[in-house]
């Protein structure tokens, strides 16, 4: 079983915990933010739309208050965009389809992101979104609408935490990219445009690793000028120190 698998196993499991718990735990203190978020994620997928509704009514100022205390402004406001679209979402009668699921998975990406884990739910994504341009870049069948329709739907998931957590250059040209192929789906070279697609998104794990190896390129010049800082006074200072103690003895003889 793959990384991927564990990680929607994982996933089905947190949804699925809050099926036992009583209607009553809508308005209840959540202690962690993410979990009040698996459980509107949760609401969302059994069609409890209303519970969903009250549920992100009711810790929106939390949602927005922790995003606040993790991001900065920039970001804040990307996770501000988010929540404020699933609130404009699930008070939408009309709106409680695929869209507001979509909806609710970017939140949870977004906040997940937050949380700088080692492996955030956004990579996992990432890469099922990568392979499956992948497959059908090499299928010789005709793309379905059912195929160009899964793939909106995954990209606007992902796109957020994308946005979000991603250096700033590869998300632009990966959004160029994708959203050229999505609008090109009907085109002649469309298996191109999936290629190249693919490949935006296959650097972004490279360019992590290269924003990484700056920052640490950036701590070692910072460590090695502050320890060259460091040498100069302290040679400076054993000079001073040592004048001084000359005068000293100098005087002690011409006494």
């Amino acid at each position: 079983m793959n990384r991927t698998s564990y990680a929607h196993l994982f996933l089905c499991f947190l949804l699925g915990v809050g099926i036992f718990l009583p209607g009553k735990a809508v308005l209840a203190h959540h202690q962690d933010v993410h979990s009040s978020i698996y459980q509107y994620v949760r609401f969302v997928q059994e069609e409890r739309y209303k519970e969903a509704e009250t549920l992100l009514q009711h810790h929106s100022q939390e949602f927005s208050e922790y995003a606040s205390e993790h991001a900065d402004a920039e970001e804040a406001n990307v996770v501000a965009a988010v929540l404020e679209r699933n609130l404009q979402a699930v008070a939408i009668p009309k709106d409680k389809d695929s869209q507001l699921y979509t909806h609710a998975m970017a939140l949870l990406l977004v906040f997940d992101a937050l949380k700088n884990e080692q492996e955030p739910l956004w990579m996992t994504w990432k890469q099922e979104l990568q392979n499956e341009i992948e497959h059908l870049s090499i299928s010789n069948k005709e793309l379905a609408m059912q195929d160009i329709n899964r793939l909106k739907t995954h990209w606007n998931i992902l796109e957020p935490a994308l946005k979000l957590a991603a250096d700033e250059e590869d998300y632009i040209q990966t959004s160029a990219s994708i959203r050229y192929l999505l609008a090109s789906m009907d085109s002649p070279r469309w298996q191109e445009q999936m290629i190249t697609a693919s490949d935006q998104l296959q650097q972004i794990e490279a360019g992590n690793d290269d924003k990484l190896k700056r920052s640490l390129t950036l701590i070692f010049m910072v460590a090695a000028v502050g320890g060259f800082i460091i040498i100069t006074l302290s040679y400076v200072a054993w000079k001073k120190y040592k004048g001084e103690r000359n005068k000293q003895e100098n005087k002690r003889e011409n006494s």
